[in-house]
Order: C-alpha cells, then sequence, then structure tokens
C-alpha cells in the first residue's frame, strides 16, 4: 500500500465511521478499498490532470451499488469525489481532470512462441489455445491475436499472419458445429 493509499483509508474509515481495519484493501483488483457496508473506492493520485482506466477497471467499479473515485493531490482529503456511475464510456472531465476510458482489446505483451516446425501434437494445442483466446476476447482482431501467438522463423519471434489465425478459428468452428 502506498503513501496515498494509506491515507485515503484513513479517511474513508473517518468518513463511514469505521474502524481503519475495517476498510478491505484489494491491491490487484478495482476499486482498491471496498468497506464492510459494502460501499467501493478506487483511489487515483495523478500526476497530471489526466487519468486513464481500462474498459474492464470501469466495469468492476460499477458492479458497487455505491462506488467512488477519490482524486487525491497532496493534500489528507480527497480533491475530488467522483460516483462511479457518472463516469461514461466516452470519459468524464471536472475542473481540468480527464478521466479516460481505454478499451482493452489491446494485445497484451506476452507472447506465446511457437517455433516454425512444430510437431502435430504442440500445433492442435496451439490452435486449440488460439480458438479459446478468440472466445474470451471475440472483439481482438485476427492480427492482434497473431501478435500474441508468435511463431520463430530464422530464430527471430514473428506475429502469426491474420490469415492463418482466421482459418484456425474458422477450423474449429466448423469441427465443433459437426
Amino acid at each position: 500500500m502506498n503513501s496515498t493509499e494509506k491515507i485515503a483509508q484513513a479517511w474513508i474509515a473517518k468518513r463511514e465511521h469505521l474502524n481503519k481495519e475495517d476498510v478491505i484493501f484489494r491491491p490487484n483488483v478495482s476499486p482498491d478499498f471496498v468497506t464492510l457496508t459494502g460501499i467501493g473506492y478506487e483511489v487515483k493520485s495523478p500526476k497530471f490532470k489526466n487519468i486513464t482506466m481500462t474498459k474492464h477497471q470501469w466495469e468492476s467499479l460499477l458492479h458497487f451499488n455505491s462506488c467512488y473515485l477519490l482524486i487525491y493531490k497532496s493534500s489528507f482529503e480527497p480533491e475530488y469525489i467522483i460516483k462511479a456511475k457518472d463516469i461514461l464510456i466516452g470519459g468524464y472531465s471536472v475542473d481540468g481532470y480527464s478521466i479516460k476510458i481505454k478499451n482493452n482489446n489491446v494485445a497484451p505483451t506476452r507472447h506465446m512462441n511457437y517455433k516454425n516446425s512444430i510437431n502435430p501434437k504442440n500445433k492442435i494445442e496451439r490452435n486449440n489455445r488460439i480458438s479459446a483466446y478468440k472466445l474470451q476476447h471475440p472483439t481482438m482482431s485476427y492480427a492482434n491475436i497473431g501478435r500474441v501467438f508468435r511463431h520463430i522463423v530464422n530464430g527471430k519471434s514473428v506475429p502469426l499472419n491474420a490469415s492463418v489465425i482466421y482459418r484456425i478459428i474458422n477450423r474449429k468452428e466448423k469441427m465443433q458445429n459437426e
């Protein structure tokens, strides 16, 4: 927990009339804090006046009946308290602060490399993974999926061609329909 989050936890406990232990810190999940009464708080301390959230992060804030975005600058009180439901997909701005929702349909930086001359068993496994990945990310383009599932050619890792991804996925769908 960083210093801003410690300050926010104390402020939330004071606001909700709770002990600090009753304000649960969730380091890798949004919102950052959840009270025992079910209220969520996401803490942001931007260096500049731009705040970017992923679509998934924003949607997870909306699952709470009451959820707030706390913007801290340098004080012990949040500079702005914004209801998560007020932030629209197009963004939100208050007093020069701009909150933008970023689409998460971008290829992850972690790659799965496969040798060009892989044995048939590994090829089936790769094709199954590609099909499953497409099901998990239905709006992701074939080219972006190809960037995730790379193969090694002459010692270099290169993306799989979009047409190859398309054929793999269509072949898998045809086999499932039969």
